[in-house]
């Protein structure tokens, strides 16, 4: 197990916790202003900074798209230029 290692190998206590969020996509347009989200999603940041949707299924992912086809949404962070 991982908390195992962490533990052994370099001295580190961890806690592993479930979620809910099966699915993470970043805003194509990180200045988009974010529908009011339902269901298991919610917004959050990355270690960048950069906003990105976490939803609870690929079928919350599917319909948020087609309730909102003008913003798109990445399935990998987008890289800073």
């Amino acid at each position: 197990m991982i908390t195992s290692r962490l533990r052994t190998e370099y001295g580190v206590d961890a806690v592993i916790e479930p979620t809910s969020f099966a699915a993470a996509r970043w805003l194509a347009d990180a200045a988009i202003t974010i529908p009011s989200l339902g269901g298991g999603a919610a917004v959050a940041a990355d270690r960048q900074g950069r906003r990105l949707i976490l939803f609870a299924s690929q079928w919350e992912v599917d319909y948020f798209e087609r309730q909102n086809p003008a913003i798109t949404l990445l399935e990998e962070s987008p890289v800073n230029v």
